[in-house]
């Protein structure tokens, strides 16, 4: 069963909104805390505790995506960490058969979250 400190995150927005957010959750997160850029390209980490947080999870390409999704079959589904993930662009927006699949999209995103700046407060 899962509980608030299980649910995995999705982050939308600016680089700078995304850190800001990413540094008010830093209390929340559960260490250790891993992270991956897929710019940076191998493999994804898969660790056994703790927080995953997985930036720019868009730029995934069609072999780290098939790992992550095969990290949550092997784990039923419930994968033993939490999963922040960064996009700066809706991420809904890839979902497709031959870009970002569906079922992981959904996976990732539990609860989605969609800082605004100071300058859309402002309106």
């Amino acid at each position: 069963m899962a509980t608030r400190s299980d649910v995995n995150l999705l982050l939308e927005g600016s680089p700078s909104i995304i850190e800001g957010s990413l540094a008010a959750l830093k209390p929340y997160l559960r260490a250790p805390v891993c992270d991956f850029r897929p710019a940076d390209g191998g493999c994804v980490p898969q660790p056994r505790e703790g927080t995953l947080i997985l930036f720019e999870v868009s730029k995934l390409d069609a072999v780290q995506q098939a790992a992550l999704m095969q990290w949550f079959d092997d784990c039923d589904g419930q994968v033993p960490v939490r999963i922040v993930s960064t996009s700066s662009e809706p991420l809904f927006s890839f979902v497709g058969p031959d870009a970002f699949p569906a079922q992981l999209y959904y996976r990732l995103n539990v609860v989605l979250i969609q800082p605004s700046g100071a300058d859309e407060h402002a309106r």
